[in-house]
């Protein structure tokens, strides 16, 4: 798979549209194997990174802090072997930020 389709996937698995309205997300970049993100709302981490690991089918997400005032970027946390249907539930419980107009455990439990 090529890195815009895979950037493309993971957007859409986290929540497209709704994801980008719901967390004020911007620079939104494809990047080797996977997708970054910028976003707004969450005093922990105000980045993310979701890379996939083809062989296993699964995605490693990193979140960041970045600062404007220092400028530096500085990682919080790293959540290995995510498969597609935990990138929106992770996200929501480590930013408490929702991903769409639901919460992830009522679209899929």
């Amino acid at each position: 798979m090529e890195n815009k389709e895979i950037a493309t996937t993971i957007l859409q698995q986290i929540g497209g549209n709704q994801f980008k309205a719901m967390t004020g997300a911007y620079n939104i970049f494809c990047i080797e194997k996977g997708l970054a993100v910028a976003f707004k709302g969450c005093k922990t981490a105000n980045r993310l990174e979701v890379k996939l690991d083809e062989a296993e089918d699964v995605y490693t997400m990193k979140f960041y802090k970045f600062s404007n005032r220092t400028l530096e970027l500085n990682l919080v946390k790293t959540f290995e072997n995510v498969y597609c249907d935990e990138l929106q539930s992770i996200f929501e419980d480590f930013t408490g930020l929702l991903c769409s107009l639901r919460p992830s455990h009522e679209r899929f439990g």
